[in-house]
């Protein structure tokens, strides 16, 4: 019995040594940051406002920009902080359309946006890549739920700026319980986190202060009302992710802004 003990507090002794070492060899890691013009207002809170072919259709990211809350605000540099989010969805590839999207990014110039794929249709990243003017790069940012398309559309535009994937934050969680927070891998510019529990996980504050360390820029939504919006403010993110246009624009003409 007492050899079984000794066996077992020493195998105890060693795995914590080698955790202790990835996590010395992670924080020593060299940070590498990517100074994109996406992210020109990084010292005020931006919002993340999702928009629709029907909205665009209906002008209501136009009616947004004109509302009380941005004339109160002095116009302009309000409006600037907004980031205009597309869903890039579809049951069929056939049935993707992408052709007003062109439209969309020369009409909301000089606002950011970002492109959400939510699909993995052939030759998806080949469209993207299409899509973006060279002179729009500064202002476009690409996130999606697989990592393959992140990838892919990368290594065709490296000059973008690229969000998180699930993958990305249950990797982060994972190495987090496991107390190797520094050593996790994460190439995307934007860490962009679920403020409700995604499979039961809440989001842990370590998380954020490691985003923090390594110069990535930290997004957090999905927000519905005020209540969640200063929920999501108490994290301290880059940005707020409202769950549609309709939340967004009731939250933000109803509450204080800084």
């Amino acid at each position: 019995m007492l050899r079984f003990l000794v066996i077992l507090l020493s195998s105890l002794v060693m795995v914590g040594a080698v955790l202790l070492a990835v996590r010395i060899w992670g924080l020593s890691k060299p940070i590498q940051t990517y100074d994109s013009d996406f992210f020109r207002t990084e010292q005020k809170l931006s919002w993340v406002v999702p928009v629709s072919l029907q909205d665009r259709q209906e002008g209501k990211f136009k009616q947004l920009l004109s509302q009380r809350l941005f004339k109160d605000m002095g116009g302009p540099e309000a409006a600037s902080r907004i980031i205009w989010l597309v869903d890039i969805a579809a049951e069929k590839p056939e049935a993707l359309e992408l052709s007003w999207l062109k439209e969309f990014l020369e009409v909301t110039k000089p606002s950011r946006v970002i492109f959400r794929v939510l699909v993995n249709f052939p030759n998806i990243d080949l469209k993207l890549n299409d899509l973006v003017a060279k002179e729009d790069e500064h202002r476009v940012m690409i996130q999606s739920s697989y990592d393959v398309i992140l990838r892919s559309i990368k290594n065709l535009r490296p000059q973008l700026v690229y969000g998180s994937s699930p993958a990305d934050e249950t990797k982060l969680h994972f190495y987090n319980e496991l107390r190797i927070l520094p050593a996790v891998p994460l190439l995307a510019d934007v860490y962009w986190a679920q403020l409700s529990p995604a499979k039961g996980v809440f989001l842990r504050p370590e998380i954020p202060v490691e985003i923090r360390r390594r110069k990535k820029k930290f997004f957090l939504g999905p927000v519905i009302d005020k209540e969640s919006y200063a929920k999501a403010l108490s994290f301290g993110p880059d940005a707020i992710v409202f769950d549609s246009f309709q939340s967004a624009s009731q939250t933000l003409d109803s509450i204080t802004l800084d």
